[in-house]
């Protein structure tokens, strides 16, 4: 399965001590060179930078269609990550893509993407058995800052009865 990532995910599996369900999960993650540029270089020192950088798995890849990276930006109003995120899945025919920002969702559904975002995530580690229980890890990315709609929060745990 080809697997696309936004900085978003990597940082806040990576904040509750799960970025390693990714690569359970989907075994390789391909990330564009801004979402790189934004977690390891620019977040030095923050979560999720380290564990990034020495995760072998993630696969930093460059894009090659820069007008639509710079229409994404411009014209829609996502960021550079976001951009080079949706325009890499495009690339390289990614079966997902892990984005969490509602605009960069609405437009990747517009493009036939599939998508999915952290809380997709903790649901297939569930469902995986990787983890136990989908609240607590709910809660811990709350807890740590990440924005969860309580609708989606509900949503998640009623699917797989918690």
């Amino acid at each position: 399965m080809i697997v696309v990532s936004d900085s978003t995910a990597l940082i806040g599996l990576s904040a509750i001590g799960g970025l390693d369900w990714l690569r359970q999960i989907y075994t390789s993650v391909f990330i564009p060179q801004a979402v790189y540029q934004k977690v390891v270089i620019e977040g030095a020192g923050k979560v999720g930078s380290q564990d990034v950088a020495n995760a072998s798995w993630i696969q930093t890849q460059a894009i090659h269609n820069f007008d639509d990276k710079t229409f994404l930006m411009n014209v829609i109003g996502l960021d550079e990550g976001e951009s080079e995120a949706i325009v890499l899945a495009q690339e390289i025919g990614a079966d997902l893509l892990l984005l969490d920002d509602s605009a960069a969702r609405k437009y990747a559904r517009q493009q036939q993407l599939k998508i999915t975002g952290m809380v997709g995530v903790l649901l297939a580690a569930k469902q995986t058995g990787i983890i136990p229980l989908v609240r607590p890890q709910l809660d811990a990315l709350l807890a740590v800052g990440i924005f969860i709609d309580a609708k989606l929060y509900q949503q998640a745990c009623q699917s797989v009865g918690e």
